[in-house]
């Protein structure tokens, strides 16, 4: 069937798991569209995005689903490791997130961040 808008499709995909039997689920953590990064900047969130994935995560809940969190993409230029690597002063390509000290600490605090936002 076709997508519902907004929450709509997010509860009948998760209704749809249960009911075959899946106990976890995968989904990014961030956006992939242009102006509507989760974190714009290192260290800052945008609350309207975080506002909508704690609506993802209580309504897992209620349904007993497990959410695996997706923190960063490898090719998206929106939340993805070239955000990482663009914010570092010591990176300058995509392969330089997985060793770059600084692309890899921004991540790590993006991590911090999600993990225990309450």
């Amino acid at each position: 069937h076709l997508p519902l808008p907004g929450k709509e499709h997010i509860v009948r995909q998760m209704n749809e798991a249960v009911s075959v039997g899946l106990k976890v689920m995968r989904m990014w953590a961030h956006t992939i569209t242009d102006g509507h990064a989760l974190q714009p900047t290192p260290g800052v969130f945008d609350e309207q995005i975080l506002r909508g994935l704690d609506f993802v995560l209580h309504e897992a809940g209620k349904r007993g689903l497990k959410i695996i969190l997706a923190i960063a993409d490898n090719w998206y230029p929106v939340g993805g490791v070239d955000n990482y690597v663009k914010w570092s002063p010591t990176a300058t390509k995509h392969k330089d997130f997985f060793t770059d000290e600084t692309a890899i600490s921004l991540f790590l605090d993006t991590h911090k961040f999600l993990a225990n936002r309450v």
